[in-house]
């Protein structure tokens, strides 16, 4: 029973911390999007809306949505995820939690259904079958409703140190060892799978999104260097020692 206590306690630590990344890279593409978390021109004083987030960890986005909602309460607000080990119990006020796989099958009650469909940063757990993933969330947006991707474009800037350099590059190999696109982002390749869908109005926002030191808000700035070396542990694993982690505090 102890072993068993012990291997519960150490999940859940490991499933706090991940949330806490996550909730960290929200504010930090919040801020790269200008302060808002859907671009759609989408009216939310209205009642009895559904909103649907894939990926959605601990519910978060739909967490900060539902603040902006005028009538909340009304409203039906459902995230899903492959698992439930960082659901938190219980759900936050408002929020139904499922465990759902993205490449489906959905519920028949899903089907077209809701006002807001969002994703973020879900596109290469996906691999090679992006494009199926994409138009099976479409499928669950009602007529007159939005979908919004945001996925990273994997490339760099002109003043990026080589820490952030070796980063990106990072993503970009493990992108390719399962089989996803190099470049998530691409916006031919994102909007051609919209429209595929039959969606009308598909447009794209590139946001300056930035890294770690480079994040722009100083009340966040530490937290977002926190998040990006926790990134870089995930990615590297455990045969890689620490001295990229030092590095990269000290040049990102």
């Amino acid at each position: 029973m102890a072993v068993a206590d012990n291997e519960n306690t150490r999940q859940l630590a490991a499933s706090e911390v991940e949330n806490e990344r996550l909730q960290i890279n929200h504010h930090v593409t919040k801020l790269a999007m200008g302060g808002s978390i859907l671009l759609a021109p989408f009216d939310v004083t209205r009642p009895n809306l559904k909103i649907l987030d894939s990926g959605t960890s601990d519910g978060y986005w739909l967490t900060e949505f539902r603040k902006t909602l005028t009538r909340p309460e009304t409203c039906t607000m459902v995230g899903f995820d492959i698992a439930d080990e960082r659901f938190p119990d219980p759900p936050p006020e408002g929020i139904e939690l499922r465990v759902q796989d993205v490449l489906g099958p959905f519920p028949d009650s899903w089907r077209g259904t809701f006002d807001v469909v969002h994703q973020r940063f879900v596109l290469a757990a996906t691999a090679t079958q992006g494009r199926e993933a994409v138009l099976g969330l479409c499928n669950l947006v009602k007529p007159g409703g939005w979908i919004q991707l945001v996925e990273m474009q994997s490339t760099v800037g002109e003043d990026d140190g080589p820490a952030v350099r070796q980063f990106v590059e990072l993503i970009n190999e493990l992108h390719i060892k399962i089989g996803a696109p190099r470049n998530l982002a691409d916006v031919a390749v994102l909007e051609g799978h919209i429209m595929a869908a039959g969606f009308q109005r598909v447009g794209t926002m590139q946001a300056p999104g930035t890294l770690g030191a480079k994040v722009p808000d100083p009340n966040i700035r530490a937290t977002a260097i926190k998040s990006t070396l926790d990134s870089a542990a995930s990615l590297l694993g455990a045969n890689r020692g620490m001295d990229f982690f030092i590095h990269l505090l000290a040049v990102v």
